[in-house]
């Protein structure tokens, strides 16, 4: 009989896997607006700041919410081996031509790998929150495991499925995050754009504001139109 084995001081450590936060995304959100002299200008681009704000803070939930999905897909796939492990000794275990010294040794590994897998769920943390605490011996069903008795192996491969559905939902909450960071983007897009056309629309009236009227009649043609129109 196998029992977890539960470590008396388990030492908090690094999933070993690290993905770098990429913040691209992020700084595409937040865009320097053109600097001007214009007390008018100053305050259209302070608005346009002030409205670009909530933008730049959904991306930066949004990209956190991504790095903590990725760094639970590296502990999931880190215990998903481990558990490929175990079941390897589950099947060896039943060799009846193994001798008794043989049979301890497997029991010993198949201890370690139980251990692995609880040490893996209670050290992997993403900014000091634990991102598959949902992913132990316990929650597994692996808690007490018997490789004399009963089905080990399809015990093991239950635990293993429970591993595959938590991968799969994890990958679906990460597309979904890429999208809502997209949307996120377009919206910060449209408000640029949306202030880089009042601005356009300012210069040409400041153009029409400040000519002579022989300036704005003289060879007032389709092309001069276009010109001064920005088209």
């Amino acid at each position: 009989m196998i029992e977890k084995i539960t470590p008396s001081n388990v030492t908090s450590i690094s999933a070993g896997k690290k993905q770098n936060i990429q913040n691209t995304a992020v700084s595409d959100v937040r865009t320097e607006d053109t600097e001007t002299s214009a007390p008018e200008t100053q305050q259209t681009s302070a608005q346009v700041k002030s409205r670009l704000d909530s933008p730049y803070l959904q991306a930066r939930d949004v990209q956190s919410n991504v790095s903590f999905q990725q760094s639970r897909s590296y502990a999931l796939l880190d215990v998903n081996s481990k558990l490929h492990d175990l079941r390897n000794l589950a099947m060896q275990y039943k060799n009846n031509e193994l001798s008794l010294p043989e049979q301890d040794a497997i029991v010993a590994k198949a201890e370690q790998a139980l251990y692995a897998i609880d040490q893996t769920a209670s050290s992997s943390q993403f900014l000091g929150t634990k991102v598959i605490s949902d992913a132990d011996s316990r929650e597994l069903g692996l808690e007490v495991i018997n490789l004399e008795a009963g089905d080990p192996v399809g015990q093991i491969n239950s635990a293993m499925k429970k591993v595959a559905a938590k991968l799969a939902m994890n990958s679906a909450q990460s597309d979904t995050a890429d999208v809502r960071l997209e949307n996120i983007k377009k919206s910060a897009a449209e408000i640029i754009s949306e202030f880089q056309a009042e601005q356009t629309a300012k210069s040409i009236m400041n153009s029409i504001q400040n000519a002579s009227p022989d300036e704005l009649y003289s060879g007032l043609d389709s092309s001069k139109v276009s010109e001064l129109l920005g088209i």
